[in-house]
């Protein structure tokens, strides 16, 4: 029985449920190792297809060094240079025969002494007729198939090989050719080009180890194709196969893009004798073989491993939490007043013991409440009859008083409106015994007493009130305005000769209404005035002769909330503007819930 009992223990529980929470770390911990070990094999693989690619960069660099230092023997074959310093002319004589058969001699020499170079040309300027390596005789530039000026462009400075086409009409020929500038024996000017195959350049790359399906080419400072597998490519720019310029900028070295729906790993350098760049595209399948079926598998496993854990704390957890929604329900329902909710105590865990102590503390918190709010109900009750009782009297005895002088001096009209303002001030005072009217109630009880208050003045003071319609329907505690009012007159116009003026205004201010009572009396004091609104703030009863005001404090607070209450402003020998602030809502006093203020 008493393992039993240890096996309903929430903390049993909770030791289940931290140990299946282990799964769910374990399942992450085997993810983050396969993704290590999918990167680890990545960057090796960058590192080793980097390292081609330098060393292929280094041996086409040298290749291209190599040609060029070739063209030095023509620098220094004196017997070439005077040929070419004399005039030629097809089929004049064997002489002439002879200087053609030394040209294209000499210029095959080179060609073969040099394997990587396929040909060279010499343009002479002063014959204007080309040579070649690879052709016989001589040519005229305007026999050629291409715009010999636009071809034999110079080279860019800094920059000693250009790709060109091939001078003779061979399609999908290009060479990466040379540029060199030599003069004959007078002085003439002379150009060589030395010629390299963009294929010989194009099969070193080739001999780069990547996996099936990946791709190397040559890129010019400008990444435009200068060698690539795909022809029609060369001299276009990378842009033409989904690649950006910023993607090859010196920090994204070894980057994934994504090509024709393949994803590839990019691997470049760059030559440091031309400032081109070697890039190698290899597919990110092709890197590590069935590393996406032992990631989807690593991807199952972690999903099944946390279903089932999921499981097994929706299962755990709602044994736990099932109790636990009970008896937040139940403490909802007493938070909202009801009191009543008795829980089941026949639980034999922990939840038991809270059942059995919460049904305890309802039905002394109920007690207490009963107590508490009867209490409060006869004490409001109390304040308002005595107030009442002071507005009642004081305020008869002094209308009536006025109502004697009119009488006795024939003004009977005026004695009229007082008298029906009086009779319709104490209907609305009275109205059934109710404590809560509208606003457009209250505001007519103060319009009847303010006539009153009119006359006992002998017309030697106005007033107004300008209250927004919406604001009428809402419902406000009978005797707040009125004693503001005549705490306006009684005060702020004592002693004061001129004109008396006092204003009503209200109107929303977002959730809140706002009323307020101007008057330009003769005010209140600085200090007074501070030690007033902050026994307002505080609740503090001790304020010397402001027990109505501070009654009227409390009842806003209890009704409407702590931000709620009466708030003063004061000038002296200015006027003084007391703000009453109410919420939409008033607050239901035995329940502590909030009712719309309109359905009151």
């Amino acid at each position: 029985m008493k393992n039993i009992h240890v096996l309903r223990t929430i903390k049993y529980k909770l030791i289940i449920l931290s140990i299946m929470l282990v799964v769910i770390p374990t399942c992450i911990i085997e993810l983050i190792l396969v993704r290590s070990s999918v990167n680890l094999i990545k960057e090796e693989t960058k590192k080793s297809v980097s390292n081609q690619l330098k060393e292929a960069s280094k041996k086409i660099d040298l290749t291209l060094e190599l040609v060029e230092y070739s063209s030095i023997d023509l620098l220094l074959d004196d017997k070439l240079l005077d040929i070419l310093s004399e005039d030629l002319t097809v089929g004049q004589s064997y002489k002439d025969y002879e200087k053609m058969v030394y040209i294209n001699r000499v210029l095959s020499r080179n060609v073969i002494m040099e394997t990587s170079l396929e040909s060279i040309y010499l343009y002479d300027y002063n014959d204007e007729c080309l040579f070649a390596s690879n052709r016989k005789g001589f040519l005229y530039v305007e026999d050629l198939d291409i715009e010999w000026e636009k071809w034999s462009a110079p080279n860019e400075e800094a920059m000693p090989w250009v790709l060109r086409e091939d001078p003779f009409g061979a399609r999908d020929k290009y060479y990466l050719s040379s540029k060199k500038t030599i003069k004959d024996g007078n002085n003439n000017i002379i150009d060589v080009y030395l010629n390299v195959n963009e294929r010989a350049i194009h099969n070193m790359l080739e001999n780069i180890n990547i996996r099936d399906g990946g791709y190397k080419f040559l890129l010019d400072d400008k990444l435009n194709f200068i060698s690539h597998e795909d022809l029609t490519l060369i001299k276009k720019s990378i842009e033409t196969i989904g690649f950006s310029k910023n993607d090859f900028s010196k920090s994204q070295n070894g980057f994934v893009k994504k090509i024709d729906n393949t994803e590839y790993l990019v691997v470049s350098t760059t030559s440091k004798y031309l400032n081109w760049k070697y890039v190698a595209l290899i597919p990110i399948e092709g890197i590590y073989p069935g590393a996406s079926k032992i990631i989807g598998l690593a991807i199952i496993i972690s999903l099944i491993v946390f279903i089932v854990d999921i499981i097994g704390i929706l299962i755990i957890s709602k044994s736990i939490y099932s109790p636990i929604g009970k008896l937040k329900k139940a403490m909802e329902l007493a938070g909202s007043g009801q009191f009543t909710t008795n829980l089941n105590n026949n639980r034999k865990d922990e939840f038991g013991i809270l059942y059995r102590s919460y049904n305890t503390m309802v039905r002394k918190i109920q007690n207490l409440i009963n107590e508490v709010y009867i209490q409060s109900l006869l004490k409001k009750e109390a304040e308002m009859k005595a107030l009442q009782n002071q507005i009642n009297p004081h305020f008869l005895y002094n209308t009536l008083d006025v109502l004697h002088w009119m009488v006795k001096t024939n003004n009977g009209e005026d004695a009229c409106d007082i008298i029906f303002s009086l009779a319709n001030f104490y209907r609305l005072v009275l109205s059934k015994g109710k404590n809560i009217v509208k606003i457009s109630e209250a505001l007519a009880l103060i319009n009847h007493y303010l006539v009153i208050q009119k006359n006992n003045f002998r017309k030697n003071f106005t007033y107004s009130i300008d209250v927004k319609e919406e604001i009428l329907s809402y419902n406000i505690p009978k005797l707040v305005l009125q004693p503001i009012v005549e705490n306006a007159i009684i005060h702020g116009f004592n002693n004061k000769k001129d004109h008396k003026v006092l204003n009503i205004k209200g109107n929303i201010e977002g959730e809140y209404i706002i009323l307020k009572v101007w008057d330009n009396g003769v005010g209140i004091s600085e200090d007074r005035l501070n030690k007033i609104n902050r026994e307002f703030k505080i609740g503090d009863f001790n304020t010397d002769g402001n027990f109505a005001l501070q009654n009227i404090n409390q009842q806003i607070i209890h009704m409407y909330g702590r931000d709620c209450g009466l708030y003063i402003e004061s000038q002296e020998q200015e006027g003084t503007c007391v703000s009453i602030k109410i919420t939409k809502q008033i607050t239901d006093l035995l329940t502590g819930g909030t009712i719309k203020n309109e359905n009151l």
